[in-house]
């Protein structure tokens, strides 16, 4: 190995702790809304609606615990953002399930924040809180006071890493934990799509705050883009 090639390495290495430490120190928040509360959506704040489907199909064994979504990370507004941003978790999934070497879950995610423009970074997932990653997103969207917006449906997919120039699903530290777990190792990919035939009557039928009168709008997040060396370095 080249003293270019330890070099970098060790960059990689340091910037992964240096982002996991950030996120350690992140905002943790509840959801917006809860799973048969019928609550009002708040008029100061506005809400936003995502569907996320995580498939796991790297180091899927009896022997290890399912892959599973933990929340989402939020940077923002623009012009006061949180010094390292907010993890917005989640409930229980709608449902998780193992089969022909695929992790299955579906999930509801509900965030709700003042009135603003944000970035949705990653989706964080862990297995069995003791491997950590969080899926590059990267897109931009907005909070409108007393609003509910449906930004889309992530479809979130970790795989064996093929190539070093993916990048990986974790950071490579502690190393046996991510290693066994499958993050050092694999990688993610996400598709954003709109599937308000199916979400939105998820959400209506999970949330009682969201009344049949309840207006929610389309503001679907931007196709997926591998993130830059500079956005990789930001997740935790």
């Amino acid at each position: 190995m080249t003293s270019t090639t330890t070099h970098a390495a060790l960059w990689r290495g340091i910037a992964a702790v240096a982002a996991t430490l950030l996120a350690a120190c992140a905002t943790s928040v509840p959801p917006a809304l809860k799973e048969g509360a019928a609550d009002t959506v708040p008029v100061d704040n506005g809400v936003a609606l995502l569907g996320v489907t995580l498939v796991n199909t790297f180091r899927v064994s009896p022997l290890i615990a399912p892959i599973e979504t933990v929340g989402v990370f939020i940077d923002g507004p623009q012009g006061h953002p949180e010094p390292h941003g907010r993890l917005v978790n989640v409930e229980k999934p709608l449902s998780r399930t193992t089969a022909d070497g695929r992790q299955i879950e579906e999930q509801t995610v509900t965030i709700g924040l003042p009135p603003g423009k944000y970035r949705l970074r990653c989706v964080q997932t862990t297995v069995a809180r003791v491997g950590w990653g969080c899926a590059p997103v990267f897109a931009d969207f907005e909070i409108v006071a007393g609003h509910v917006a449906y930004l889309g449906h992530l479809d979130v997919l970790r795989r064996e890493r093929k190539a070093d120039s993916e990048t990986p699903a974790g950071a490579s530290l502690p190393f046996f934990d991510q290693w066994y777990s499958g993050y050092s190792t694999g990688t993610f990919e996400v598709a954003i799509r709109d599937a308000a035939d199916v979400d939105l009557p998820r959400f209506r039928s999970r949330y009682p705050a969201l009344k049949a009168d309840t207006v929610i709008g389309s503001a679907v997040l931007p196709p997926w883009r591998r993130p830059t060396a500079a956005e990789a370095a930001e997740l935790p």
